[in-house]
């Protein structure tokens, strides 16, 4: 029978820090109003797509003006090249003169598209960062509340916000434990000194010593292994098991040592069901969405999710919830399994590959109509002509492979949180898509209006 004492139930003393980066709080916002990581993240991204929504009609129609004014310029770019030959900075300079005569400035084009791209990726590894934070911080804090009511219930130690103990009560299952404890070193000592005693003496005999001075450091040695097995062995006997169960739920009258178990692991249920946070078919959303991983997890995954690291040049006294002593590992592996323990028969299978899945398809429709090669409405034969026919851009299919490939990737291995984020991106991505098309044509429309006005105003005034 296991048992963590109340020295060990103490090891994890560090209270866990709200963390403080900018997402970080931005979430935690939106989390206070709608009260579910998932929905807010769902909301968050909406409502930082539609701040990006501008910047992304204008790099959308740069990017188009781009193309058109690349399918106009690129005959005449070929027949420069073709004239100058290996003249770099005639070419050079007859291109730009070309460029500027249908006004356009290759610089400004793609400073903005620079711009565009580098923002985009500043968000998304940032968030991600953050996010990961998050996790690392839910992960561990529902685990300090779970623990909290564990030591609560188990030891009648209440602790304040920063983990200090302000109760400390003496509880049935510390009876309980006292009794049962006190009796097994009754009897694993009653039998360690027979042992001993019974080995000593043949030992002494054997070798025709006079007094015990005389045994050596290794025969001492060999006596204490001796009689430290046959201890254990008599505290594994069943009778032994036995007093030391009745020793136990004497200390405890009218209660066995499975009913306060039970008792104390229905408050850890409780707490884990109001910690822990769900979202749909997903148990737990600060972990993957897959059907191999249980919702509640090992300490392993525990120490790598909350990102704890335990190192030898770490002190008691400098430690923190994420950097710990190496000495202290074994009793906080043996305290984290002692409180899991009670929501083994609570957990399942985390979730079922649906948001890695859909991430994956809406990211490939979302790249195919990036490229031009989804069309949301089609066009009569006769009204598309051969300059409306996207031209195949160089690595163009890679790329519609490549992403959609990694964004699974990042959805499978990390939690559901980031995942929501990247499949509600590309839906909102998708569903855009044709809005900012058509805004850009009647811009062009608008545009081309304003031009043959101006010059039709201009042929006036000459006559």
């Amino acid at each position: 029978m296991a048992f963590v004492n109340k020295i060990s139930s103490l090891f994890c003393s560090t209270a866990i820090k709200t963390p403080t980066g900018v997402w970080e709080k931005i979430i935690m916002a939106f989390n206070g109003g709608i009260q579910n990581y998932a929905w807010a993240i769902i909301v968050f991204t909406i409502v930082l797509k539609l701040i990006m929504l501008p910047l992304d009609f204008f790099n959308k129609k740069m990017s188009a003006k781009n193309a058109e004014v690349q399918a106009i310029v690129q005959p005449e770019v070929e027949k420069i090249q073709k004239k100058y030959g290996n003249n770099k900075q005639m070419i050079n300079q007859k291109t730009m003169e070309l460029y500027k005569k249908h006004n356009y400035n290759v610089t400004g084009s793609c400073v903005m598209m620079l711009v565009y791209m580098a923002l985009t990726l500043f968000i998304f590894f940032t968030l991600f960062s953050g996010l990961n934070n998050m996790a690392a911080y839910k992960v561990g804090n529902q685990y300090e509340q779970m623990e909290a009511t564990y030591d609560k219930y188990a030891y009648g130690i209440t602790y304040n916000e920063n983990k200090e103990i302000v109760e400390d009560l003496e509880t049935s299952f510390e009876k309980y434990n006292k009794a049962y404890q006190a009796t097994y070193k009754t009897i694993y000592d009653t039998a360690y000194q027979a042992a001993y005693s019974s080995a000593k003496a043949t030992l002494m005999a054997e070798k025709g010593y006079a007094n015990e001075d005389l045994l050596t450091e290794q025969d001492r040695a060999g006596l204490d292994s001796t009689a430290k097995s046959t201890a254990l062995e008599a505290v594994a006997k069943e009778e032994s098991i036995l007093a030391m169960k009745n020793a136990g739920n004497i200390a405890i009258p009218g209660r066995t040592y499975e009913d306060v178990v039970a008792e104390i692991n229905a408050e850890v249920v409780k707490t884990y069901n109001n910690v822990k946070e769900s979202w749909l078919w997903i148990d737990n959303v600060w972990k993957s969405d897959v059907p191999w991983k249980k919702s509640s997890t090992s300490f392993k995954e525990y120490v790598s999710l909350a990102k704890i690291t335990y190192k030898d040049s770490i002190t008691e006294e400098t430690q923190t919830f994420y950097k710990r002593p190496t000495a202290q590992k074994e009793a906080d592996q043996a305290k984290y399994e002692l409180v899991n323990s009670a929501i083994e028969s609570e957990s399942r299978v985390n979730g079922y590959l649906i948001i890695p899945i859909l991430a994956v398809a809406t990211n490939l429709l979302s790249m195919l109509a990036s490229q031009g090669k989804l069309k949301f409405k089609r066009k009569k034969k006769e009204e598309v002509n051969a300059e409306e026919k996207p031209k195949k851009q160089p690595g163009g299919m890679i790329m519609v492979i490549l992403l959609p490939v990694l964004m699974g990737y990042i959805s499978i291995s990390y939690n559901a949180v980031f995942a929501l984020y990247i499949l509600v991106s590309s839906i909102f991505g998708l569903a855009t898509t044709p809005l900012i098309n058509l805004g850009i044509k009647k811009w062009n429309e608008i545009a081309k209006k304003r031009k043959e006005k101006k010059a039709g105003n201009d042929l006036s005034y000459k006559r």
